[in-house]
């Protein structure tokens, strides 16, 4: 399907009259209420595979000459306006439902060929594009359209709308020393990066913390220049939450705090592109939940254990499946999707609640296909998340937990001080959750085991009734359907060699239980490793 297409779905679901992809620049979307940036870039490779696919034969020698030019393009028994807009330096696509939806640019003569005159403003007709010109062509999809040219993850802006946490873009391109930083942490298996007044930097690992040694202390005066060219105008005084791309392989979720008036900052690492469902090694039954359309799907995990990049993984294997809307809401943009697939806008929000509600009940007029959340705890959020997964959408959120029986208490408790059929409503939706907690293996990288718990009845009823410390005596009677409790995950890991049995113990909830499994299979915790 040529991706004109695809905006054209998008435009007529969102009612708007006007859309406006411009090569390198945020992409803009009209609408009766006015204008709305989509929170996506594309590059003029992009934008020009776009032109590629649907660009008329006659127009050919008109878009290879470069200035603006019109044609009409049939989609679904309905004609739309397609002006393509040509300079040496930029190239944008506009498509409108009528011509006269779209603002024809005033060209300066340094944008034209020389001798090429300025293209006629068409009329408002409505299966024409103005008078008979060479330039007003009609055309229906090309039978070989051209593929779209590949291209790195882009910077994405930021969107109008639901309020964010950060008004403010970079000044500058990240300082090398923390490509270099984010490269060396990286090379251990790091989760964070801390950078701290008068010490070296220090990474967080599986298992504590230790200096990156190779690099020197951070000044005071050092660490203000590394940080604050990224957050121009932020407001210091409260923790400060933003992402962004360190080189062409990282990203990082920085939070920048102050210590006795002091700069600090953590950055959370992360891979460039989203890792798949395979690379983290997702059991079967987590892999299932990408099937779902609609409901509600959790990822339970403690910080640092690999929420996000689990949710990441989730969202690549339904997009891989079907073409959809996605909307990502956090407080501070972690990973990238690219919109090859269907549409995506991701959108921060801040760490409020009443902003999470806010934006929560503003995507639910857009009818998005998906949309993932980041720390679901506030029971305002959750209830708003609910309703969005009883209208039909597929509701994907990452919830701070010790553990899923832990999680789905406390997600129960706070849904009872909203509603008493609150609980209800909830398990109703319900599609399955994950917990997970990262390992160091024996190699000395890094491994996740999972916990997987997934919609039955017996569950549901449970959830019902509130009753939470059965949910995972269904889980192991559920292994036929892909459930997997995490005292077996961790006890195969061992079994396979991947972790040892005092690894295993440290990263099992139910310390006792892990310990009893582990003696059981022959792999008591004071063996070596």
């Amino acid at each position: 399907m040529p991706r004109l297409d695809k905006m054209i779905d998008f435009l007529t679901k969102q009612g708007a009259t006007r859309m406006e992809v411009p090569s390198d620049h945020t992409c803009r979307l009209t609408t009766p209420s006015g204008d709305r940036l989509l929170n996506r870039v594309l590059t003029r490779a992009e934008v020009e595979a776009m032109v590629e696919e649907v660009l008329p034969d006659d127009c050919r020698r008109r878009y290879e000459a470069g200035g603006t030019f019109l044609f009409a393009y049939a989609f679904s028994e309905q004609t739309f306006a397609v002006q393509i807009s040509k300079t040496t330096e930029d190239l944008t696509l506009t498509l409108a439902t009528s011509p006269g939806a779209i603002e024809q640019p005033k060209p300066s003569s340094s944008s034209l060929p020389t001798g090429t005159p300025a293209p006629p403003v068409a009329s408002a007709a409505p299966t024409t594009l103005g008078p008979e010109s060479t330039q007003a062509s009609s055309v229906s999809r090309p039978e070989t359209p051209r593929p779209a040219v590949a291209a790195p993850p882009q910077r994405v802006a930021q969107p109008s709308g639901p309020p964010s946490h950060r008004d403010y873009e970079p000044s500058a391109e990240p300082d090398v020393e923390l490509i270099r930083l984010a490269e060396a942490a990286a090379a251990y298996d790091a989760l964070d990066v801390l950078l701290l007044p008068d010490e070296p930097p220090w990474a967080r690992f599986v298992e504590g913390v230790r200096p990156l040694e190779q690099f020197e202390a951070l000044t005071p005066a050092r660490i203000e220049e590394l940080v604050l060219p990224l957050c121009p105008g932020a407001d210091l005084t409260a923790p400060t939450l933003f992402g962004l791309p360190l080189g062409d392989r990282y990203r990082a979720r920085f939070t920048v705090s102050q210590t006795r008036g002091r700069l600090s900052a953590t950055a959370r690492l992360l891979s460039a592109v989203p890792r798949t469902l395979a690379e983290i090694h997702a059991p079967e039954g987590l892999a299932g939940l990408a099937s779902h359309t609609e409901g509600l799907i959790l990822v339970f995990g403690r910080a640092g254990d690999g929420r996000t990049t689990t949710t990441a993984a989730l969202v690549d294997a339904l997009r891989r499946q079907r073409e959809t809307y996605l909307i990502t809401l956090s407080p501070a943009l972690e990973y990238v999707h690219r919109s090859d697939n269907g549409i995506v806008s991701e959108r921060e929000l801040g760490t409020s609640p009443a902003s999470w509600e806010a934006g929560l009940d503003a995507v639910a007029a857009e009818r998005p296909g998906v949309v993932t959340l980041e720390n679901l705890r506030a029971p305002q959020v959750l209830s708003a998340a609910v309703r969005l997964s009883q209208a039909g959408i597929l509701v994907i959120a990452e919830v701070p937990a010790t553990g899923t029986v832990a999680g789905m208490a406390a997600l129960c408790r706070a849904l009872r001080q909203e509603s008493p059929t609150a609980v209800e409503a909830f398990a109703e939706v319900y599609c399955g959750s994950s917990f997970q907690v990262l390992c160091r293996t024996r190699n000395g990288g890094v491994r996740a085991a999972f916990e997987v718990v997934l919609r039955s009845k017996a569950i549901v009823a449970s959830l019902q009734a509130g009753e939470t410390g059965d949910l995972l005596a269904h889980a192991r009677s559920g292994r036929a359907q892909g459930m997997v409790v995490l005292g077996e995950a961790l006890l195969r890991l061992t079994q396979d060699d991947e972790i040892g049995p005092t690894e295993a113990l440290r990263a099992a909830c139910d310390k006792q239980e892990m310990r009893d499994m582990l003696t059981a299979a022959g792999r008591p915790v004071d063996d070596a490793g």
